[in-house]
């Protein structure tokens, strides 16, 4: 079995025999179509020979981070009436509890354990990279119970259950510094 966290799961899901996740608190965690993919030549080639091409790319991508403030903002009205944020928070919520809904296939209690009680962006936003497609497979498990101590041999958590494993990998913590570069991942 495998620890591991959510960004190299998808990869160790289709390799490992079993693979136990062990996670204190769910993120949200939202599709992204297309964001693995290659970037494609032209896109390249625009940036490289396209005057101000760059400059216009990089505006759309601050203009669209620009629509996420808006969600953050209190509405103590719309929170008296059972909301958490704000109307277009809740409606982010519902959409990315629907996501996580489909993605596990109707199985809810894995949704349940996915599923944040927290509004969206209380903290970063999380890119499902196939962590989603991964977590109904035969042989990877959930485990939401707490780790109380890692032994020679595995991972004993705090309802006593001792789980065995070959390797555990220590995927956890985020340095806002280093987000996405400089990251390479490769399988042997």
């Amino acid at each position: 079995m495998v620890r591991v966290a959510h960004m190299l799961m998808p990869g160790l899901a289709t390799q490992a025999a079993n693979l136990a996740l062990y996670r204190r608190t769910p993120n949200w965690i939202a599709g992204s179509p297309g964001y693995c993919d290659k970037i494609p030549e032209a896109t390249h080639w625009l940036m490289n020979n396209m005057p101000f091409y760059s400059n216009w790319f990089g505006n759309t991508c601050f203009i669209r981070g620009r629509q996420i403030p808006p969600l953050q903002v209190h509405d103590r009205e719309w929170q008296t009436q059972g909301g958490f944020v704000n109307q277009q928070s809740d409606a982010m919520r519902k959409g990315l509890t629907e996501y996580v809904r489909a993605k596990v296939k109707g199985n809810t209690e894995l949704a349940k354990k996915l599923t944040p009680s927290y509004a969206p962006l209380v903290r970063r936003l999380v890119v499902d990279n196939g962590f989603y497609d991964a977590l109904p497979k035969d042989n990877v498990e959930l485990v939401t119970e707490p780790i109380a101590t890692f032994t020679e041999d595995g991972i004993t958590t705090k309802d006593s259950q001792h789980r065995q494993f070959d390797l555990v990998v220590l995927a956890c913590g985020f340095k806002p510094k280093e987000y996405l570069w400089p990251i390479k991942f490769t399988a042997a």
